[in-house]
């Protein structure tokens, strides 16, 4: 699982970040990540958020770009300095930014 680290989070991720990640990755099982990449989501697409860290080397910008242009309605968040494990390495701003999306005041 730590071949992966490098497409998923920046180097400049704390340590403990880091520990957390790997510990997550080795509790996957290869049925339910199959399961969730065969999942139908058709019906909740009109409502997305594409949150994308700038420094994501597993996924350019550019299909984050396409997919928000594939979904009408759909908002395009760029965060900057972290990478496709955004959530883990900045939970945060993309909390803020979904607390911004549902308009939330927490």
């Amino acid at each position: 699982m730590a071949r992966w680290l490098p497409s998923l989070i920046t180097g400049n991720a704390a340590k403990e970040i880091v520990d957390e990640l790997c510990s997550i990755l080795a509790d996957f099982h290869p049925r339910g990540v199959r399961t969730m990449a065969r999942a139908d989501l058709r019906d909740v697409v009109p409502r997305v958020k594409v949150l994308y860290g700038d420094a994501d080397v597993r996924s350019p910008l550019n299909i984050a770009e396409q997919l928000h242009a594939d979904i009408p309605g759909s908002t395009l968040v760029v965060l900057t300095g972290v990478g496709h494990q955004l959530n883990v390495e900045d939970p945060e701003r993309v909390n803020a930014a979904i607390r911004q999306f549902i308009g939330s005041p927490c």
